[in-house]
């Protein structure tokens, strides 16, 4: 069983400074995503793709779980416009198992999309952030991202869109993804940091 780097002994020893005055003034603000409400934001965010991509490199992937699945063709049907080739993966799991991530990984690497939607509840949102990781940077540890470490994310996936259908996590507009590493027994859940896990592009 691997611990998670804010279980290990040498941060236990170190939270006393870690929650003094002294860190929280190098604390920076961060701003989240382009956010779209009303009935034409999917088309604004439609037509924005299809001036940022090449002709060539417009492929979405759209992460859903069971239950939105059923939400996906309003999204297809926009994208449809642009002439944007699309995929829907409808296997987001409830508590984001890392199983479930490295399965969403293995899509985007046969499917090589440059913009991932997520269409869901905070667990569909969570999955895609973690999948960013395992698709862009494969040889890192998810449990070992220190938090204001930097990915270099989006050079394969440009475009990180959520449209969330629940209202309470905000994991549209943070840069925190909870997972569950099921290897560990009791399962462990693995809070990962990142100011790269915010949305490009909100779709309320």
């Amino acid at each position: 069983e691997r611990p998670a780097w804010y279980e290990l002994k040498m941060t236990k020893d170190l939270k006393g400074v870690m929650g003094g005055k002294a860190l929280r003034g190098v604390l920076c603000n961060y701003f989240s995503s382009r956010i779209y409400t009303g009935k034409i934001g999917l088309l604004q965010v439609a037509k924005y793709l299809e001036a940022a991509l090449p002709p060539g490199e417009r492929r979405a992937l759209i992460v859903t779980d069971s239950f939105t699945e059923k939400y996906a063709a309003r999204v297809t049907e926009h994208l449809d416009l642009v002439g944007m080739e699309h995929r829907v993966w409808p296997a987001a799991e409830p508590e984001v198992p890392l199983s479930s991530v490295d399965a969403g990984a293995a899509v985007c690497e046969e499917f090589r999309p440059t913009a991932i939607f997520a269409l869901g509840g905070g667990s569909v949102m969570d999955t895609v952030k973690m999948m960013l990781v395992r698709y862009e940077r494969p040889e890192l540890d998810l449990r070992m991202i220190f938090p204001f470490t930097s990915l270099g994310l989006r050079k394969k996936a440009r475009y990180f869109i959520a449209i969330p259908t629940t209202s309470g996590t905000g994991s549209e507009v943070t840069a925190v993804a909870v997972a569950t590493d099921t290897a560990r027994t009791p399962h462990k859940k693995l809070e990962v940091f990142c100011d790269e896990f915010f949305a490009d592009m909100t779709v309320l």
